[in-house]
């Protein structure tokens, strides 16, 4: 069949957003045909084609992979893939359907890759780093499409062993994806504690909005072994937290396999000393990523801003930081596969999802991860359910979490040859960074969830100095946890996880909540309600977020969580009465306000997204469309976004 030309169906446009690894959920987007070509079906029997479109929200462009196959009738298995029926210019009337779903084009683009093909315009090119052993092109293999995935598409080539995972990037980047480069180097290496990488795909487009004929190329697309009968260690930790079952030998020996990692990064791609200019940049990020969170965190955790002050000035004293090397930067029980040998394999080298390529590839120090899977391993062990404190199932906790962690430490300093000082300022300041961040991320999506990072964090903050901060479940309870007179005697941390929980109920489906309460008094330093707010639930500088003159620059290391669009604190509503018969006004009617559901509590506006799949936390959730009226009108107010679903779904906030 001759190659036609590529064609861009209208109904993308309704398509395209309904999709887990759209990068815009909920707000009007514009699509700009950036690049594309098309793949020859040697059978004749569809019309394969892979679009790549610029999607402009606000002032944000990102740039989607679209593969689509054309079909004179509908697809077996290949439902869940289904674009619509179309009129294509050339073919005619055709079955449109995401190709990563149809079997014959993924087929095609696995022999594309192995037999290192491109297409004739130059704008696909398969490269081969590796050849898999028992596949040769054009041999025909059962195709699974993997669920669950947001951020991209896995499809399972093969069956049993020579397997192989074809992984479709859906969103786009310019230069080289920190996954492909680090697994191909690792696999160049002889790394047998990574799937090998046999090969990808590389695509040109158009820079948005640049000058014509200005192109850039990224991947698009990498061929990976396929570990059959795998489980990731997160449902093997968790399920052995449940059952109480002893972890340590396999604690151990993810210890060993993650410095091996460091080890042979260290080899491929070097390491060195940080300058007197990135060690400032490293601590001062450090330090300000802590001041943000605990700016979102601290009403949850409770009055312990001296500890935090006393951490961040610790961080700020230390001369002299290890060396900096590329680490796996977004490290956690969700990156690792037990093979059905019990070896662990690391995978997914993308770093932090929500940070520019460029920036993922930045040199960090290793104890970052160390302290990423110290803090995912004290997840899994609370996954067990909340329990109170000194009773039987707290202590069995608490003493499944000490075994695992101190396991993977020994493992981790017998595999490196040197201890782990998690005594000391950096790795402290490093652990309460990441436990603050998981407070903000079960805040705002949640909030059944919170009191887990932040009884750690309390426990952390009020233990004496230069005590282990990984042994977060031995530490007493902060001394100045307790209300202020006048405060009366109820928990107001407690108090703020309800009224978020509460909040997320009555998102759910409970409808409209009638605020109650009057004048609130609080701790210093904890709850700090406005003058009657604290009964309505509404505290000052809920939406408080630093300006764009604040923010840390990224730096070295510096992984400061971006603030969402309309940040900022608004002005102070004046009470309106309740009316829920009433029809919005014309303003709302035309989108020109967002509001909030009536009686939710300032703070826990943006909390709402989509439930991620496991234990642990996960990336931001993005803002919705204007215009959402599912609350009472307020014209008083700046326009407040009310999150609509996270980007990706993952564990943990640096998963």
């Amino acid at each position: 069949m001759a190659a036609h030309t590529p064609f861009i169906p209208e109904i993308l446009t309704e398509w395209l957003p309904a999709q887990r690894w759209f990068p815009v959920k909920g707000e009007t987007v514009d699509l700009t045909v950036v690049g594309g070509t098309v793949l020859e079906d040697p059978a004749g029997d569809a019309g394969f084609e892979v679009h790549f479109l610029a999607v402009t929200s606000g002032k944000r462009t990102d740039v989607v992979s679209v593969p689509i196959s054309y079909r004179s009738g509908p697809l077996d298995d290949a439902a869940a893939g289904l674009i619509g029926q179309v009129d294509h210019p050339e073919l005619g009337a055709r079955w449109a359907y995401d190709a990563t779903h149809d079997a014959d084009f993924v087929r095609l683009w696995v022999d594309f890759i192995l037999s290192r093909r491109s297409t004739p315009d130059g704008r696909l090119a398969g490269v081969v780093v590796k050849a898999p052993a028992g596949q040769e092109p054009g041999t025909e293999q059962p195709v699974k499409v993997l669920q669950g995935e947001q951020s991209n598409t896995s499809v399972v080539y093969g069956s049993g062993p020579g397997s192989m995972i074809v992984k479709f990037f859906r969103v786009l980047a310019a230069g080289e994806s920190p996954d492909v480069q680090i697994s191909a180097e690792l696999t160049a290496g002889g790394s047998t504690d990574t799937p090998d990488t046999f090969g990808w795909v590389t695509g040109t487009w158009q820079v948005p909005d640049g000058e014509p004929g200005q192109h850039v190329t990224g991947h698009v697309s990498v061929l990976r072994d396929f570990v059959e009968g795998s489980t990731d260690a997160w449902r093997t930790a968790s399920a052995a937290a449940s059952s109480a079952a002893d972890f340590t030998a396999a604690a151990r020996g993810l210890g060993r396999a993650v410095a091996r990692i460091h080890q042979q990064l260290d080899g491929a791609f070097g390491s060195r000393t940080a300058t007197e200019v990135e060690e400032k940049e490293f601590k001062d990020a450090l330090a300000q990523r802590i001041r943000w969170a605990w700016e979102e965190a601290g009403d949850v955790v409770g009055p312990l801003d001296g500890e935090v002050e006393r951490i961040i000035r610790e961080i700020q004293a230390v001369e002299g930081i290890p060396p900096l090397q590329r680490i796996h930067a977004d490290l956690h029980l969700g990156q690792v596969l037990q093979a059905p040998d019990g070896a662990w394999l690391i995978i997914d080298f993308e770093g932090e999802p929500l940070r520019p390529t460029a920036e993922r590839s930045v040199p960090d120090v290793t104890v970052r991860d160390v302290v990423g899977m110290v803090r995912s391993l004290e997840y899994a062990a609370a996954s067990r359910g909340a329990a109170p404190l000194g009773s039987p199932d707290a202590a069995a906790t608490e003493q499944w979490s000490d075994a695992a962690r101190g396991a993977f430490l020994e493992g981790y300093a017998e595999e490196i040859g040197a201890p782990v000082d998690t005594a000391g300022p950096l790795f402290r300041a490093l652990w309460l960074d990441k436990a603050l961040y998981e407070v903000v991320y079960e805040i705002r999506n949640r909030p059944d969830w919170v009191e887990m990072p932040a009884r750690d964090v309390r426990r952390a903050l009020g233990a004496q100095s230069g005590a282990d901060a990984t042994k977060a479940a031995d530490m007493n309870t902060p001394k100045n946890t307790g209300p202020d007179k006048g405060a009366g005697q109820t928990n107001l941390v407690a108090k703020a996880a309800k009224t978020v929980a509460g909040t997320a109920k009555g998102r759910s489906g409970q409808g409209h909540q009638r605020r109650r309460g009057g004048r609130g008094q609080g701790p210093r330093g904890g709850l700090r309600p406005d003058r009657g707010a604290a009964g309505r639930g509404r505290h000052r500088r809920p939406h408080a977020r630093p300006c764009r003159a604040v923010r840390p620059a990224a730096g070295v290391g510096g992984r400061v969580p971006p603030a969402p669009r309309g940040a900022g604190r608004p002005p102070r509503q004046r009470r309106r009465r309740h009316r829920p018969d009433a029809a919005p006004s014309r303003a709302v009617r035309r989108g020109r306000h967002r509001v909030r559901p009536y009686g939710a509590p300032a703070r826990a506006q943006r909390h709402l997204g989509r439930r991620p799949r496991g234990g642990e936390p996960g990336p931001r959730p993005r803002l919705p469309a204007r215009g959402d009226v599912r609350g009472r009108p307020d014209h008083r107010r700046r326009p407040v976004p009310v999150p609509a679903d996270t980007r990706r779904d993952r564990h943990a906030p640096d998963r």
